[in-house]
């Protein structure tokens, strides 16, 4: 199973609920900061590899 950016937003949204919605709440807040920067690393590589993309298109209609 690949993981994606709309699945871990997902669960993001899972954990934000259970957070909010637990006396124990608390306890989830490392998951969720660990979830957000996992988001934030995934948009990276994929931002990162779009630009290598458009760069190689470019070099190949030269």
């Amino acid at each position: 199973m690949k993981i994606t950016e709309q699945s871990l937003e997902t669960l993001l949204i899972y954990i934000a609920q259970a957070i909010e919605s637990r006396s124990d709440g608390d306890h989830y807040l490392p998951i969720f900061e660990r979830i957000k920067k996992e988001i934030a690393c995934l948009k990276a590589k994929n931002s990162i590899r779009a630009e290598v993309s458009r760069i190689a298109a470019q070099r190949s209609s030269c």
